[in-house]
């Protein structure tokens, strides 16, 4: 048996578990708009690294991640040692498609993907009957007023999905800044001959497409998905680069919903570099409010226009919260504008 790593002394009642950063902060939104506390992780092993210091109430792990997946996660927590580790209660946060194979994995059930409103409050119901829900657990109304007229993108949908027009708008802003990423991964996973990967990249882009109410990207990337998990090689080179192209071709349409908005103020070199160190060790220490925070602190800034293009990857590396990139690429914008005294300020500022 595994013995327990960490005293358990911190108290929180939910751990979402998932590596798509669409699903956590659509997930993170929908819960604190009712009131319920909730942490999260995107992998498994920050989940065994949280699971082993702090107590949670309920853990809602998605099944398919790269890396340790939801079944390794649970079995790798059944074998710490400690009562805590073998009950507390971890539901599958999975598609309808994969409900039969989690039942099999030991988890001690599933919800499908998207969450919304309803089916948080059945969660609690089945397994936190005495928790509080404080907010209207109530579908948001339907149809598309005050809603964007998006191309491929059902808007009432989204708001059904993400609980409130905000977070919404959010989520469409994240999706954008992940195209090229996500799209780069998979490439790269297929070029490789990297099945898993594949598999692994095309369920998140199925989930996140289907949260922000593109359907028919989703059911694209469902069907890659199938076809990589049947090894259908392929049969998945012949669909990737089509699904791809579809998927790219929302940056023209959400590219409005990434860009800040309202007056950029000049800063000193010193604060922006703070701001990007600061985004450095909010990464570190899996704070990723911080990140976002001083993500949100620089885009209310004037950027040097030669950093312009290391500030939108690295915005997208934090949404992907991939932190090795995402530091590199701080550091560089640092010592960019750290080897002049002043800042280049643009032209039409």
């Amino acid at each position: 048996m595994i013995t327990s790593l960490n005293t358990v002394c911190v108290r929180n009642m939910i751990l979402i578990v998932d590596d798509n950063p669409v699903s956590i902060t659509a997930a993170r939104g929908l819960f604190k708009s009712l009131g319920i506390s909730a942490d999260t992780a995107e992998s498994g092993e920050e989940a065994l690294r949280k699971l082993r210091s702090q107590v949670y109430d309920l853990v809602l792990m998605d099944y398919m991640m790269p890396g340790m997946d939801g079944i390794e996660t649970v079995i790798r927590l059944r074998q710490t040692e400690g009562e805590y580790f073998q009950k507390v209660p971890v539901i599958a946060l999975t598609s309808a498609d994969e409900a039969d194979a989690v039942l099999q994995t030991g988890m001690n059930g599933y919800i499908t993907k998207p969450l919304t409103k309803p089916k948080i409050k059945e969660i609690m119901e089945t397994w936190l009957p005495n928790a509080l829900i404080a907010g209207d657990v109530r579908e948001p109304a339907a149809g598309n007023e005050g809603l964007p007229v998006l191309e491929g993108i059902d808007s009432a949908e989204g708001l059904r999905n993400s609980g409130s027009k905000e977070l919404f708008i959010r989520l469409l802003g994240d999706f954008y800044k992940l195209i090229d990423i996500k799209a780069d991964k998979a490439e790269r996973a297929l070029s490789a001959g990297d099945m898993r990967d594949l598999t692994v990249e095309v369920h998140a882009l199925k989930n996140a497409a289907r949260i922000i109410g593109a359907s028919a990207l989703s059911d694209s990337f469902a069907m890659l998905e199938r076809l990589s998990e049947e090894g259908d090689t392929a049969a998945v080179k012949r669909e990737l680069p089509a699904a791809l192209l579809r998927y790219r071709g929302f940056k023209p349409v959400l590219k409005r919903f990434a860009e800040a908005r309202g007056h950029k103020r000049r800063a000193s070199v010193d604060e922006i570099a703070a701001l990007l160190e600061k985004v450095i060790s909010s990464l570190d220490s899996f704070n990723l409010d911080g990140a976002d925070g001083a993500l949100r602190a620089l885009d209310g800034m004037i950027i040097p226009e030669n950093c312009a293009d290391r500030m939108e990857r690295l915005k997208a590396h934090v949404a992907d919260v991939a932190a090795e990139e995402a530091a590199e690429i701080a550091e560089a914008i640092i010592r960019e504008i750290k080897t002049k005294m002043t800042i280049q300020l643009p032209h039409n500022s």
